[in-house]
C-alpha cells in the first residue's frame, strides 16, 4: 500500500510540475479508493480526473462500522478519529469475513479441518494435497455474504463477482471553479466470460 502511495504522490507531483494538470487533460485513475486521495492541486488547473470507488459510504454496514471506530479508545488507537476508511482496509475486513463464513460453513457440515490424519506433505515431489484442502476450497466459493465493499461472491474459478463499483469524475463547479465530486455511473460486475 505504501508504494501504491508514493507512486501516486510521485505521479501527482510530475503532472503538475510539467504543467499538464490544465483543461484538455483527462486523467483516470486505476486503484479502488478515489475518496482516499487528496487530487486538489491536480485538479487545480482544470484536468479532468475520473477514478473508482469500491465502498459505498452510505452503505449500513459501512455507517455501522465507522460508527464503531469513532467510538474507539483514543488512548488505544489514537488514529481512528482522523483516519478515512480505507480501501484496502475494507478489502482485508471483507477477506476475513469471507474466510470466516467458509469456516463456519465447514464446521456446520462437520468437516474435520484440524490436520489429523492425512496431513498432506508439501515437500514430497510431487507435492501431496492435504485432504480438507478441497473442502475448504469448495466452502470460500460457495460463501455469498454483505461485506464493507459490497456484496461478496465467487465464481465457479473462485474470482468474485456479482459486485459494483461506484465510478466517479471530479469536476469544476461554479465561477470560482470549487472542486466537486459527482458519481458518474455505477459499473456492475457480474464475473468474467
Amino acid at each position: 500500500m505504501f508504494c501504491n502511495l508514493l507512486c501516486v504522490f510521485f505521479c501527482k507531483l510530475k503532472v503538475v510540475t510539467s504543467g499538464k494538470n490544465t483543461r484538455g487533460y483527462h486523467y483516470i485513475l486505476a486503484n479502488l479508493g478515489f475518496s482516499n486521495m487528496s487530487l486538489d492541486r491536480v485538479f487545480s488547473g482544470g484536468a479532468n480526473i475520473t477514478g473508482f470507488q469500491i465502498i459505498n459510504p452510505d452503505s449500513p454496514i459501512v455507517q455501522q462500522f465507522l460508527q464503531r471506530w469513532e467510538r474507539l479508545d483514543e488512548r488505544e488507537f489514537p488514529e481512528a478519529k482522523n483516519t478515512p476508511l480505507k480501501y484496502t482496509s475494507a478489502l482485508t475486513h471483507d477477506a476475513i469475513l469471507v474466510i470466516a463464513e467458509a469456516f463456519r460453513y465447514l464446521r456446520r457440515q462437520r468437516v474435520d479441518v484440524s490436520r489429523r490424519g492425512s496431513a498432506g506433505d508439501c515437500l514430497a515431489n510431487p507435492a501431496v494435497p492435504w485432504s480438507q484442502g478441497i473442502d475448504i476450497e469448495r466452502a470460500l466459493k460457495m460463501v455469498q455474504v454483505p461485506g464493507m465493499t459490497g456484496n461478496i461472491q465467487f465464481d465457479t474459478f473462485g474470482r468474485r463477482s456479482n459486485y459494483t463499483i461506484d465510478v466517479y469524475e471530479m469536476k469544476p463547479k461554479g465561477p470560482r471553479r470549487m472542486l466537486t465530486v459527482v458519481k458518474i455511473l455505477i459499473w456492475k460486475l457480474l464475473g468474467f466470460a
